[in-house]
């Protein structure tokens, strides 16, 4: 059975996991615990038959109404079967609830795919940015109203 959770301190060894799927920037054990128990965010997991095969950060900042979707990642063996979508539907009515009126978020400009995705879902791109990842990544800054 599949199914979109709050992730908890039990899921950090497959969180970090997941994670080394991320092309650079990736986030660590102390960031996961913070944003999971601390941090003004909120940690989506997908599970299935007990398998973490994706998930999403969601930050907020104070007197803010919009949310921005931190990190997304998905499992190769799990691409192409809708969870990135999914999981992004989740992340919005989650903000939404918060009160959050907007989403923005960055991606890397090679990431294609991902682009693909948000254009999908309603986000326009609104500025780009270069040498924004450790890698020297140009970034494109995308951004929807919920």
């Amino acid at each position: 059975m599949a199914l979109i959770r709050s992730a908890s301190l039990n899921d950090l060894e497959s969180l970090l996991k997941l994670e080394q799927n991320f092309p650079g920037d990736k986030l660590s054990k102390r960031s996961f615990q913070h944003f999971i128990t601390k941090g003004h965010a909120d940690v989506l997991v997908f599970e299935s038959d007990n398998e973490l095969l994706a998930d999403a950060v969601l930050l907020y900042r104070k007197g803010s109404s919009s949310a921005r979707l931190y990190s997304l990642v998905v499992a190769p063996q799990a691409r192409g079967k809708g969870l990135a979508r999914d999981l992004l539907e989740s992340c919005e009515k989650t903000a939404e609830l918060k009160g959050c009126t907007h989403m923005h978020l960055e991606v890397r400009k090679d990431n294609l795919a991902a682009i693909r995705l948000y254009e999908q879902n309603g986000y326009q791109i609104f500025k780009q940015i270069d040498a924004y990842y450790e890698d020297g990544a140009t970034a494109l800054k995308m951004g929807k109203s919920l």
